[in-house]
């Protein structure tokens, strides 16, 4: 798992389209840092937002283990 993604990656992984998530960085709606012409996310931060599910190695890493096994991740 990345820890930095693309904006196509992202999309794939949410389930949107590359256009969609273009544009929430652009707006400033998704956490997200141009660099240059790219676009890159954090994981951490998509996590954070609520923009991904945290996985369990993310959540033991955040200290999060205890709630991610109560939701069932």
């Amino acid at each position: 798992m990345n820890a930095i993604m693309t904006p196509a990656e992202y999309a794939r992984e949410a389930g949107r389209s590359k256009s969609w998530v273009v544009a929430r960085c652009t707006d400033g709606t998704l956490p997200a840092v141009r660099i240059g012409t790219r676009w890159l996310l954090r994981r951490a931060d998509l996590v954070r937002g609520g923009w991904l599910p945290a996985d369990h190695d993310e959540a033991a890493a955040t200290g999060r283990v205890a709630a991610a096994e109560r939701e069932g991740a």
